[in-house]
């Protein structure tokens, strides 16, 4: 008896069969359930660490950047495009210099980026969104006032009206696809037919309402090819700039090559020199090349006046 003790065996009163220990059994079971509570809390912990790992990337990356950004996409790469400590703000410009420069020149439109162009939308958003219909070309620094307020953007916004100056700033290739490089100046857009001789201030004679309807209160007219001296400035503009077929008084296409353009000859063309020859701007009675000559001597042969006028000599 005390042998098979020894070697954990023992036999039941009335049960024939052996008895084992259970000791050996006790000892697995309690080996099993640690291994099943490190199995438990190492997956907890693995699953804290995903939870962790996902919240940490979401709060670093919002979602994926769109097509045009791809090669920025990744948590290594956040400081391409973000600011961090003090302020955080955005560093588009520093990829985007041709924005940049104009918005620290204060032309154009100069609007926080994000405002327009949204980002971490993922690879298919668009970048550029926006409702033309409801833009406030206002905020470019070009108000759209009178007749310009009705004309489509792409009437304006053309490659053909880009000026040289500024092509080489663009980045875009293709400049259909582009609203910068636009001078504000009237003749961008419309032909100037006085060739630059007025200047670039168009406004200071038109306006945006009706282009011939023109404000002659400050206009210069010694800018054109027909300065005003003498009697000639003192002239309403109605006198010469008449009507023309529209009702409206003409601006362009009127003579002024001679003195008969405006008025009427009483010489009948006898004098083939020119009204200028004798008379001034001053007034038109004074006449500068008819010297006093003593009345005996006036249209006698050899006196030089009648050949001046063209008048036979010796007439009286």
């Amino acid at each position: 008896m005390q042998a098979e003790l020894s070697r954990g065996v023992v036999r039941r009163k009335n049960i024939g069969k052996p008895f084992r220990s259970r000791a050996p059994i006790a000892k697995y079971r309690a080996l099993r359930s640690l291994a099943l509570r490190v199995a438990i809390r190492t997956s907890l912990l693995l699953v804290g660490l995903l939870l962790v790992s996902g919240v940490s990337f979401a709060q670093i990356s919002p979602g994926p950047l769109a097509r045009a950004h791809q090669s920025l996409n990744g948590s290594a790469n956040c400081t391409s495009c973000h600011k961090f400590g003090g302020q955080a703000a955005l560093k588009c410009v520093e990829c985007h210099t041709e924005i940049g420069s104009r918005i620290s020149a204060r032309k154009g439109l100069s609007q926080e980026s994000a405002r327009c162009h949204s980002e971490h939308n993922g690879e298919n958003f668009p970048l550029i969104k926006w409702d033309a219909k409801t833009f406030d070309h206002k905020e470019t620094g070009y108000l759209l006032e009178g007749k310009h307020a009705g004309v489509e953007c792409n009437k304006c916004h053309t490659p053909s009206r880009i000026s040289p100056q500024e092509r080489p700033t663009i980045k875009e290739k293709d400049l259909n696809r582009t609203y910068l490089g636009l001078s504000t100046a009237c003749a961008t857009c419309h032909e100037d037919f006085h060739k630059g001789r007025l200047g670039p201030t168009c406004q200071s004679c038109h306006n945006f309402v009706d282009w011939k309807s023109i404000n002659v209160g400050q206009f210069d007219h010694s800018k054109t090819r027909y300065p005003l001296t003498g009697l000639h400035a003192q002239v309403q503009c109605g006198k010469c700039h008449t009507n023309g077929p529209d009702g409206k008084p003409k601006y362009v296409g009127i003579p002024f090559g001679k003195c008969s353009d405006c008025h009427q000859d009483p010489h009948h063309g006898s004098f083939p020199q020119g009204c200028d020859s004798c008379h001034n701007t001053s007034g038109w009675k004074r006449i500068s090349r008819l010297r006093p000559v003593p009345r005996q001597r006036r249209f006698q042969e050899a006196d030089p006046i009648p050949e001046v006028h063209g008048l036979p000599q010796g007439c009286s």
